[in-house]
């Protein structure tokens, strides 16, 4: 089936693309979540005209997402964590708690950024840990994850 991608799909196309897919991929996914729209030379018209506005829209949000990335990579976030023996930890470092401590720091990551943490960190060390902002622009993140000291009895 022949589509057109009206956003941005990973390992797919950017928006305004026009792509070959499975049929069940394209009705079953990229449609119904508005990712892409069936093709027809109306639909290219209308894609052919959306094209210049989506260029300019574009040059402006790697813009923003650039001086965002600026601010971001200069935060160094740090989490003591209580480890065995072993020095290894009892839990772990998510997503979740990543982003947390961005917000404690004053940095508001917005909805369209992803964390690419593959899987917790469950280690002592600093890490590196890549915020997509755009799909051209990908800010790293310094992570130090630490041992804490026991509490004094």
């Amino acid at each position: 089936m022949k589509i057109i991608l009206e956003k941005d799909v990973p390992k797919l196309g950017r928006a305004g693309d026009t792509k070959e897919v499975a049929d069940g991929f394209a009705r079953n996914f990229l449609i119904p979540r508005r990712l892409a729209a069936p093709h027809s030379p109306g639909a290219e018209r209308a894609n052919e005209a959306r094209r210049s506005v989506r260029a300019k829209k574009s040059g402006e949000e790697i813009k923003a997402a650039q001086e965002f990335k600026a601010k971001v990579e200069k935060v160094e976030l740090a989490f003591s964590v209580l480890v065995d023996d072993k020095n290894e930890l009892y839990g772990s470092v998510s997503k979740g708690q990543i982003l947390k401590a961005l917000r404690v720091k004053g940095v508001v990551v917005n909805r369209e950024a992803k964390l690419e943490l593959p899987s917790p960190l469950k280690a002592l060390g600093t890490f590196s840990v890549p915020l997509r902002l755009h799909s051209e622009v990908v800010a790293d993140i310094r992570v130090t994850i630490a041992k804490s000291e026991p509490a004094a009895p």
